[in-house]
């Protein structure tokens, strides 16, 4: 027989729900600044963004959203910061909306996004930043078909076995 553990907890008054047993976070609509990650949360979690609001992640510390498996809002704008070491490893991006802008900081410490699959929007600007050593290495990266794509490696190794599509 198995168990199931839920959490609610508040944050900056607002409330988070946490399934351990699956690991899923639910981020409350209209939060207002990006939500903090850490291991415990979210690594290897499902992360739902807000359906109708902007959503912003920050994967400040080592590991925080390794794994992880974002779904982003329908109806507004997606960023995620990935600054910690191995902070968004192996991470699949899921397709942000087509005519939204899409931003993502890889760095400064190492292997952030190492691995990743993201994804760009299909008609609007995708600007990757990979400034830590290795941080973008082997990753993939699906490009705007007519929008704008920008990526800066400016650390070692930071692009290292990239595929683009």
């Amino acid at each position: 027989q198995s168990s199931t553990m839920s959490v609610n907890f508040l944050l900056v008054g607002f409330l988070v729900s946490v399934n351990f047993a699956q690991k899923i976070v639910n981020i409350p609509d209209a939060f207002g600044m990006p939500f903090p990650c850490d291991w415990d949360t979210c690594s290897n979690a499902t992360i739902n963004c807000p359906i109708n609001s902007d959503c912003d992640i920050s994967c400040l510390t080592p590991f925080a959203c390794n794994g992880a498996t974002i779904v982003w809002p329908q109806n507004g704008n997606g960023t995620i910061q990935c600054e910690g070491q191995y902070a968004c490893y192996g991470v699949n991006f899921p397709i942000p909306p087509p005519d939204e802008d899409f931003a993502l900081e890889c760095g400064p410490a190492h292997h952030e996004c190492r691995k990743a699959t993201i994804n760009c929007p299909e008609n609007a600007n995708c600007n990757i930043s990979c400034s830590g050593d290795a941080s973008c290495k082997s990753a993939t990266i699906n490009w705007p078909t007519n929008g704008y794509g920008s990526i800066s490696c400016p650390a070692t190794e930071a692009c290292q076995s990239i595929s683009e599509f």
